[in-house]
């Protein structure tokens, strides 16, 4: 689940950013928690408006049912050609995004996940690579997570 907003912009246009996101496991009857979150008050988010929260979910094998309008979310069994899923693993991940208040390490397993899926059903090699990029992202994201969390504690001494 991601936080996004819309961002002012002195002379540019607005755009929409990310500012938070979380990521959860369901339990064997599908519910999952996330820890209470809110907007800090900084002045990141003084120019941000028209907030919203989206709802995205990911299980293999699964897409999100074109019939979920919010939530809950609905997941059904893809039925259509590798071809078209391996797309689909694909734009799930442009989905995500990138925050500055260090939550996108909560990314990291779930491109974990995504790209070993893309892994077992790639047949071309640019395929194998695009799977293997996205692997890449998320072993990104936990170093710069990790290299921010270390200059934290570093200026906190």
């Amino acid at each position: 689940m991601s936080w996004h907003g819309t961002k002012f912009r002195a002379m540019h246009p607005p755009a929409e950013w990310c500012y938070h996101v979380e990521a959860a496991v369901t339990d064997r009857n599908g519910k999952y928690s996330t820890p209470s979150w809110s907007s800090p008050s900084n002045g990141a988010m003084i120019w941000t408006y028209s907030k919203n929260t989206r709802f995205e979910a990911f299980k293999p094998g699964y897409v999100q049912s074109s019939e979920t309008s919010s939530v809950p979310i609905r997941l059904e069994r893809y039925q259509g050609t590798r071809e078209l899923y391996f797309s689909y693993l694909r734009h799930v991940t442009a989905n995500f995004c990138g925050v500055a208040d260090g939550s996108e390490a909560n990314l990291a397993d779930l491109l974990d996940e995504i790209s070993a899926e893309a892994k077992s059903i790639a047949a071309t090699s640019e395929e194998v690579e695009i799977a293997e990029s996205i692997g890449r992202s998320g072993t990104e994201i936990r170093r710069r997570a990790s290299e921010r969390a270390s200059s934290r504690s570093t200026l906190s001494k």
